[in-house]
């Protein structure tokens, strides 16, 4: 029965492993299949805990009284079966709360960078949006045989102009956004 308990060790130790390259790879480039292979090792803790639960169950039946089909010796022995397969659940929920933690840590990192793709998506929308307002008033058919529309279009410099406005628009927004401190990259 020892034999039978102290098998699980080699497996839980090489999950355990896993689990922390798993850590490493978080840290290092937020793998895509990150999540996939954590839930993958914490399906395997369950199993193996669910294995080993029963073990711990049937060991602890037989400790507390003292039959007398059992030696001294065997009583220890059971002992000491009972206490592994306890460090070996123990070793186990251990594992699956970082597991957990680091599904949690992932889904921050991913949030994270998610947030800085947004933050430089809305910064180029506020630069571009007025300019798009400017080129659609400007890009409207007017009749300029008319008084009052837009009597500007018949201007020798138009179009400079109409550029520099935009020019200046998007010039201005950079700034504004520059001294807000938007522009600056964050930890």
């Amino acid at each position: 029965m020892d034999a039978v308990i102290d098998a699980y060790f080699p497996v839980v130790d090489a999950l355990g492993d896993e689990i922390e390259a798993v850590e490493e790879t978080i840290l290092a480039d937020g793998s895509k299949n990150v999540a996939q292979r954590l839930h993958h090792l914490r399906g395997d803790l369950s199993e193996l805990r669910r294995a080993i639960r029963p073990l711990r169950d049937a060991l602890n039946h037989l400790m507390p009284d003292p039959h007398e089909l059992f030696h001294e010796r065997t009583q220890l022995y059971l002992r000491d079966c009972y206490d592994h397969t306890v460090q070996l659940i123990d070793l186990l929920d251990t594992y699956r709360e970082m597991c957990t933690d680091l599904r949690d840590f992932h889904l921050s990192a991913v949030n994270q960078r998610m947030n800085e793709v947004m933050k430089f998506l809305t910064i180029i929308a506020t630069i571009f949006i007025p300019l798009s307002f400017i080129t659609g008033v400007y890009g409207m058919n007017f009749n300029t045989s008319q008084p009052g529309n837009m009597p500007e279009l018949n201007l020798p410099f138009g179009y400079a102009i109409v550029w520099a406005v935009m020019l200046s628009v998007a010039l201005g927004l950079i700034g504004f956004i520059w001294r807000k401190g938007r522009l600056q990259p964050t930890e």
